[in-house]
Parts: C-alpha cells; structure tokens; sequence
C-alpha cells in the first residue's frame, strides 16, 4: 500500500466507512489473483459503495484509459466478496485519485478522476474546526 493509498483509506474511516485496502480479487484455479481493489468502502448509514483506485504514475492518457478500465471493470465484477455477508449496493461509485493530471480531464476507465490536490482540500476543508 502507498501513502495516498494509506491516506484515502484512513479519511475514509475517519468519515465512518468501514475500509478494505489491497483487496485480492479474482482467484485464478492454478493460484494467484486477476487484480487487486486498493480502497474499498461502504457507508453503513448511507450505503455508499466506494472503490478508489491511487496512482502516483505518469502514463500517457491512452495508457491509463486502458489500465482503469480494466482495473474498474474487475472492481465491478468482484466487488461483492468485499464485505462476506453484508448486503452492498449493486453499483459501486468508482474514483480514481491521481496525482499527476491535466486537469482536462474528468473520468478516466470509465470511473470519477479526483486529483490529489482535490482530495488534500477536501480533507483540510472537512478537518476545519475540528479540535485534536
């Protein structure tokens, strides 16, 4: 797990969710994994249904248009065994926080782009008047 990962998963806690991180999905029958979720979520109170995907890379937009697909639609499929024996909501809310964007674009693989400047700001505008 890398910080923002870290990051994103304990204001996520913070918030009340109940978190997974590196969630091994997609058992292969010879062993191994298609993938791995990086944050995965669920709100008790409101049943909001979240998976993030982190990134520190620089790949060309094309690049990563395929790789979050690809990673997003295994989120979609395998979500479910995330929480054994809870009831989730069919569609999960998919983001993905990268730190390095252009700022042109809005979803990448078909999920919500938020840019770590983005989510630094929501933290510090979600922390404001709390004491320690």
């Amino acid at each position: 797990m890398n910080h923002l990962e870290q990051l994103v998963a304990e204001w996520l806690q913070y918030r009340g969710y109940f978190v997974r991180t590196s969630v091994q999905v997609g058992s292969r029958p010879n062993g191994g994994f298609e993938g791995e979720l990086d944050v995965v979520a669920l709100n008790p109170s409101s049943h909001h249904l979240l998976h993030v995907e982190c990134s520190l890379d620089a790949l060309s937009a094309e690049k990563r248009e395929a790789r979050y697909a690809a990673k997003f639609e295994r989120g979609r499929r395998y979500i479910n065994g995330a929480f054994p024996g809870v009831p989730i909501p069919d569609v999960p809310d998919q983001v993905v926080v990268l730190q390095f964007s252009s700022g042109k674009l809005r979803t990448i693989g078909g999920a919500r782009l938020v840019t770590v400047r983005e989510f630094v700001h929501e933290v510090f505008e979600g922390l404001k008047g709390t004491t320690t």
